[in-house]
């Protein structure tokens, strides 16, 4: 049997793996936002969505360089991700107010974060606004695994 879920529409997904999403911001400045809201799209070419509210510093970010590292997260990270997602790139520098360990990319211009399963260095390929986000589709250039 089952009733009406009166609920937020989306909980019912939960829970979801978490990708931190590290951007240059216009300032020069690096972002880290987590997101929940993500996906493979395809194999070939390798591509991840990433949903993104427009009102955030992440998509202020994500329009000025069309690049990011998508980090997944190990569950090690939960509170981490949980802390960057609580404070607005806009008014915190989330780099030294976490002591987030930042690694060079090979080919994009935000780092990668260090502790992460996977890195993915990705651009962006194409966008699409619904309702309140913006979908980010990335191309991957580039995967990164922890040994």
């Amino acid at each position: 049997m089952y009733v009406e879920y009166g609920g937020k529409f989306y909980r019912p997904l939960h829970p979801r793996p978490t990708v931190v999403v590290i951007s240059r911001c216009p300032d020069g400045r690096i972002n880290a936002m987590p997101a929940s809201w993500n996906t493979p799209v395809s194999e070939e070419p390798p591509t991840i969505a990433v949903a993104v509210d427009r009102s955030t510093y992440t998509f202020q970010c994500l329009e000025h360089s069309g690049e990011a590292t998508i980090n997944v997260a190990s569950a090690d990270a939960a509170d981490l991700a949980y802390a960057l997602g609580s404070v607005s790139g806009r008014d915190v520098d989330k780099t030294s107010a976490f002591g987030l360990k930042l690694l060079p990319s090979d080919m994009v211009g935000a780092p990668g974060l260090d502790g992460s399963i996977a890195i993915y260095e990705a651009k962006v390929a194409a966008k699409l606004d619904v309702g309140e986000v913006r979908l980010y589709v990335f191309n991957v250039i580039k995967t990164k695994a922890a040994q």
